[in-house]
């Protein structure tokens, strides 16, 4: 009950960081199989497709986005939730 509302702070910026750094270094890491998990993902939806059918992206960032997303939500949103349930329960 000693710490201090800036001690809050530093401590909250320094798993901020760590959470950031997580998401950088993840994304670089799996960026190289992209198209390998987008495929995994995306072949149950294929097959449901009547014959000739195919998926398109609707915006120019959609397959890029997706990709960022499926990172975060799979990997690293446990590691961000861990970090974040730590700095209240200390």
């Amino acid at each position: 009950m000693t710490d201090t509302f800036v001690s809050h702070l530093f401590e909250l910026r320094d798993r901020l960081l760590k959470s950031l750094l997580a998401v950088i270094l993840v994304f670089i890491c799996y960026f190289p199989w992209a198209r390998d998990i987008y495929s995994l993902l995306a072949q149950p939806m294929l097959d449901a497709l009547p014959n000739g059918g195919n998926m398109i992206a609707t915006e120019v960032t959609a397959p890029f986005l997706f990709l960022s997303k499926l990172h975060y939500y799979l990997l690293l949103l446990p590691l961000c939730l861990t970090c974040y349930i730590n700095f209240g329960l200390l």
